[in-house]
């Protein structure tokens, strides 16, 4: 018994030790795997790529983005539903839950919803939403894991 005991201790130190070094990865959707995109679509990722401050504005819409980059409106929409196979939400939320990891690590005793509301999000509801969609844990639980 003391050796299935030891196995199973094993076993889970193991998993949390996977979890704790890979669990940054499994933030991953269709958009961002490597594939041939337009030149739109191309603009619209590298603008969440290199303007983190812009998109983390709660007041942060598709009409900003258009202005930002240049494209009208329902061609953002367009490239995005129909090339990244996600709709505008999704990709913003996206973006912002990776700046929530990275800001969770950096600031470990910060409260959740200050995390949340600093990544754009106006309520803690929404940002555990998308957390669970592309972490698959809440908040609470990735910070755990994290080793807080």
């Amino acid at each position: 018994i003391l050796i299935q005991i030891y196995i199973l201790v094993y076993s889970v130190l193991t998993l949390i030790n996977y979890l704790k070094h890979n669990l940054f990865q499994t933030l991953m959707i269709d958009f961002i795997k490597e594939k041939e995109y337009s030149e739109i679509t191309k603009q619209i990722l590298h603008f969440f790529e290199t303007s983190t401050p812009v998109y983390l504005n709660p007041s942060f819409n598709i009409d900003t983005l258009s202005q930002e980059i240049g494209v009208p409106v329902h061609e953002i929409s367009k490239k995005i539903n129909n090339e990244l196979n996600t709709n505008y939400y999704n990709l913003v939320a996206f973006y912002r839950i990776q700046q929530a990891t990275k800001r969770m690590k950096e600031k470990p005793n910060h409260k959740i919803e200050v995390i949340a509301e600093d990544c754009g999000f106006n309520s803690r509801g929404t940002f555990t939403k998308y957390f669970k969609q592309f972490l698959k844990c809440t908040p609470t639980e990735y910070r755990n894991k994290m080793g807080r």
